[in-house]
């Protein structure tokens, strides 16, 4: 009886242990899609601030909200790009370009982390981060 039961343990712990190495061949795309998923977010409310700020009825408040909104998606994006990242190097110009989120300009991050997502989305190789100053 001891013995079924040690047998059922090791063959449980075997299992468990398959199961999580299986999860480290995994690619990233499903996590660098959904951080891409935040960033076409971000985009459309960053394009609402600007026709907020300048567009009929013009209302700087619902421009910053917008603005403000847009800069919190690419935090949410961030870390679920950083973890695509740490499946798969094709993952790190997406990564490090949303890593620079407060620390550069929205309008200058918006750029190249849409192109990296097009990327994405094509399932095309990601272009290199350009350099920021």
């Amino acid at each position: 009886m001891l013995r079924g039961a040690r047998l059922a343990a090791v063959l449980g712990l075997a299992t468990t242990a398959s199961l999580g190495l299986a999860g480290c061949g995994q690619s990233g795309r499903s996590e660098a899609e959904s951080a891409c998923h935040h960033v076409t977010t971000a985009l459309r409310l960053y394009a609402q601030a600007g026709y907020a700020q300048a567009g009929p009825g013009a209302s700087p408040a619902a421009a910053n909200h917008d603005r403000a909104a847009a800069q919190g998606q690419l935090r949410t994006a961030a870390p679920l790009a950083a973890l695509a990242a740490t499946k798969s190097t094709q993952w790190q110009a997406l990564a490090t370009s949303l890593g620079e989120v407060g620390h550069v300009p929205t309008s200058r991050i918006l750029p190249s982390v849409a192109q990296q997502c097009r990327a994405v989305a094509t399932n095309t190789p990601p272009p290199p981060a350009p350099a920021t100053t």
